[in-house]
């Protein structure tokens, strides 16, 4: 499946929709492709390179770029609400073809956009673009993983039960989250000192460096954030038992009284003479003079 985008020599631009046809000499085209077997041969046969080359394609790779004789490889990671998406670029000096395991929104948007506009682009423009739109989209996740946080956070003080599943999902996506912001900041700094010279550092915003700096300090702060939140849950859980243990202890030390007289009772010595319900109500008043003083020194 594919869909495209050829900017002529003379200005038009024209839209490819499930059809790649090859541009003429001069024009700069944008391609994107979800991988198969087919497109990656035709890819790996137009630009001559091997096993290694469609790994970078297909399989999940670290952020990186890679750069060849006539083209460059960007592999960029986009944090998603459904997992890490990996968008794989193949950059040249007139040619942008985009690859990624399904299509994602920012390739509709960003084409859709430069469609209406009928603005000109260059493949350093397109990919700055989607670079740009991708790392917005990683910020607005964190945005909603902050508000799923500051949930957590009002159940604690509510002393509601804290669903730790998802509490724990939440820490493997932030720790994933700032790994491949990481790697993705490296990726952009990369570019913005010009190690591609099939991407113009003109035209890349280097502004994406700045957003992606943001990025990293919020999910640290997301992380630390969690981290809080978690042992907050521990200690909450600690002052309940502590309570139970109180409570216990509380009804442990009245019961004690009831059980001395009975075992002192139980003695097979002479004894003064009682009725059962005379040494119940004396165990009773002990009880009640021991209550009355746990009462007062507020141990209850």
């Amino acid at each position: 499946m594919a869909r495209g985008l050829v900017l002529r020599k003379s200005g038009g631009l024209v839209s490819l929709d499930d059809d790649y046809v090859p541009e003429k000499k001069g024009d700069i085209s944008w391609l994107h492709l979800t991988p198969s077997e087919k497109v990656i041969d035709a890819i790996i046969h137009e630009f001559g390179q091997d096993e290694e080359f469609q790994e970078d394609l297909l399989e999940e790779q670290r952020p990186r770029l890679a750069n060849f004789k006539k083209f460059s490889v960007v592999v960029f990671s986009a944090p998603t609400p459904k997992g890490l998406k990996q968008l794989s670029f193949i950059v040249s000096k007139d040619k942008l073809i985009s690859v990624s395991s399904s299509k994602p929104g920012i390739i509709d948007g960003v084409m859709d956009e430069i469609i209406a506009e009928g603005q000109r682009f260059t493949p350093t423009s397109v990919l700055s673009g989607i670079l740009a739109e991708a790392v917005e989209q990683s910020i607005a996740l964190l945005d909603e993983q902050e508000k799923a946080i500051d949930s957590f956070e009002i159940n604690i003080l509510k002393n509601e039960k804290l669903d730790q599943m998802k509490m724990q999902n939440l820490r493997v996506e932030l720790f994933y989250n700032s790994k491949m912001l990481r790697a993705d900041l490296e990726v952009v700094r990369e570019i913005v000192a010009g190690e591609s010279r099939f991407i113009s550092k003109k035209e890349f915003d280097s502004h994406i460096e700045d957003r992606l700096l943001f990025g990293i300090d919020t999910v640290e702060t997301l992380k630390e954030s969690v981290t809080n939140i978690y042992n907050m849950h521990l200690a909450n859980l600690s002052h309940k038992m502590n309570e139970s243990m109180h409570k216990l202890t509380v009804i442990g030390s009245i019961l004690l009284i009831p059980a001395v007289v009975a075992s002192i009772f139980g003695m097979n010595v002479a004894l003064p003479n009682l009725t059962f319900w005379e040494i119940i109500l004396g165990s009773l008043a002990l009880s009640a003079v021991l209550w009355v003083v746990l009462k007062k020194i507020r141990w209850v």
